[in-house]
């Protein structure tokens, strides 16, 4: 204020009327000023406050975000590794973020009607299979019912908060898949289901094994499909399926069995954000499989622990229904219920898996729900 103030002295030399009037016009400009300077403050004071309020939504915004990053930290090298954090939908779907423990993976076989059936608790649905063209080795856009259909399907189950997610591949593709060979078109072919069907991921069901099997084909695949689904979006997930016994080195790498296994490619860690067990088919004489069900916990499941760096949180321990026990039983209630209760410990477990919950919609998910999380098992 002092230079604006000297701006207005007077010297003695000046006339009374001149000093009044300077005096007069002096007071009027240091009112003015005075009402500039607190304008100006009020202006600045509430630019702060605008920044403080963009920086927040900021900060809320990437908090969101990494919620949303479906389970996957990105780590050192930039790919989407799951560290056992939480997986979730994109932030926008306003939709709560899923723990591992808390994961509920339910199959659906696309040409079964009634997926808006499907009970809470359930936190993913993935529908199969969209199949890979033996023609042109890349991922076809269609499902076995109608886009219409399958669509309606995806809106539905995003209303609930339920993950919609997209199968490639299943065990009538085995063929197409070993042939494929250039990753990155399939990968590119591949995420075009996402455009399509507004799939929230995408899941690998790759069931090749024996001499059809190529697990440098199939990392290339995986993490070609991974780099894919982070460049459009990198809360999309991306998953793996797995036989029981492929990581038990013991048995895959055993010659015996050799013709109909296969061992688990560790190298695809990194790139997906859970792997599914399929915890069944195990056995066609119901007493055989019915003693590696209940020793699982300690052998075949604390040997996947090994393959997964010690962290179970990256699996989903799958079972079937009924009709989707292809190879014998599958375990039994009392079985499941015990490996429930092991995969629903935060930290510790990944969640469960049902394959395929489209199979018991007549049944009303009587296993669906089995494994549903106790505090939403009855709903």
């Amino acid at each position: 204020m002092t230079r604006e103030m000297d701006a207005y002295r007077y010297s003695d030399e000046d006339s009374p009327r001149n000093r009044r009037a300077n005096k007069a016009c002096g007071k009027r400009a240091v009112t003015l000023i005075s009402a500039l300077f607190i304008v100006a403050v009020i202006i600045v004071v509430a630019v702060v406050l605008a920044k403080d309020g963009d920086s927040n939504d900021t900060a809320s915004d990437k908090t969101q975000a990494s919620a949303a990053t479906n389970g996957t930290s990105t780590d050192a090298a930039g790919s989407g590794s799951s560290t056992g954090t939480t997986t979730t939908p994109p932030s926008s779907s306003g939709c709560p973020a899923i723990a591992p423990h808390e994961r509920t993976v339910a199959f659906w076989q696309s040409e079964v009607d009634g997926c808006e059936k499907i009970p809470s608790g359930v936190t993913h649905v993935v529908f199969g299979f969209a199949l890979v063209s033996n023609a042109t080795q890349q991922v076809l856009p269609t499902f076995q019912n109608t886009d219409d259909e399958i669509k309606a399907c995806v809106k539905s189950l995003k209303t609930k908060c339920i993950v919609p997610m997209g199968s490639i591949g299943g065990s009538t593709n085995n063929a197409e898949l070993a042939a494929t060979v250039d990753a990155d078109a399939f990968a590119t072919s591949a995420v075009k289901l996402i455009d399509k069907f507004g799939f929230q991921g995408l899941d690998l069901d790759d069931e090749t094994v024996g001499a059809e099997f190529n697990a440098t084909r199939v990392i290339a695949r995986v993490r070609a499909l991974r780099t894919a689904l982070e460049k459009k979006d990198k809360s999309l997930l991306l998953t793996y399926d797995a036989y029981f016994n492929e990581g038990e080195p013991s048995f895959c790498k055993n010659p015996e069995y050799s013709a109909y296994t296969r061992c688990f490619p560790t190298e695809i860690i990194p790139s997906v954000d859970w792997i599914n067990i399929m915890a069944y088919n195990v056995q066609s004489d119901p007493t055989a499989a019915a003693e590696i069900y209940d020793k699982a916990l300690n052998t075949t499941f604390a040997e996947w622990a090994t393959q997964l760096d010690g962290d179970f949180t990256r699996a989903t321990i799958g079972v079937c229904v009924e009709k989707s026990c292809a190879y014998g039983p599958g375990p039994s209630t009392a079985i499941v219920e015990r490996w429930n209760k092991f995969a629903r410990q935060a930290g510790v477990g990944g969640g469960m898996m049902v394959y395929a919950a489209s199979g018991e919609v007549a049944d009303d998910f009587a296993v669906t729900r089995s494994v549903l999380p106790v505090s939403t098992g009855t709903t």
